[in-house]
């Protein structure tokens, strides 16, 4: 073999092996996204319980709706996405005011809770747990479920 041709096939050889490890790198990160983006449709949700230890009556939120429990300022609508949540439906349910004991958040979920509607009041930013605590139970007149 020509010396002449030794340097350009390692120049090859070192070329091919940069294409793979920047392919492998590429499929490696793809995989990883996959595994770490929720299902397609499904991007976590938030659900909050009338009684302590999960129990009772549960309302579901996905991530982006809120939950309002004030009465609608549009009769004849159960809910609504007139922009008052960033992606998702805003629910009102007066008769969830003060009501709410213990919550289930996804793990890539956060749910805040508001003594009073539309974001007033003392807040606290929760994650599961079977018991508000005597501060949050029954207190909460607003929630919103945000998940990433």
């Amino acid at each position: 073999m020509p010396e002449d041709t030794v340097p350009d096939m390692a120049r090859d050889n070192a070329n091919r092996i940069y294409t793979m490890s920047k392919c492998t790198l590429a499929a490696i990160f793809i995989a990883a996204v996959a595994i770490l983006q929720p299902a397609a449709g499904f991007a976590g949700q938030c659900i909050v319980y009338q009684h302590r230890d999960f129990k009772g009556a549960y309302w579901r939120l996905n991530g982006g709706d809120r939950l309002l429990m004030i009465p609608n300022p549009n009769p004849g609508y159960s809910s609504t996405t007139n922009g008052h949540g960033p992606k998702g439906v805003v629910y009102y349910r007066p008769d969830w005011n003060d009501q709410i004991s213990s919550i289930r958040v996804d793990a890539n979920c956060m749910l805040s809770l508001y003594e009073h509607a539309h974001q007033g009041g003392r807040s606290m930013i929760g994650k599961t747990t079977y018991y508000l605590g005597d501060k949050w139970n029954d207190i909460a007149s607003d929630a919103f479920c945000n998940c990433v």
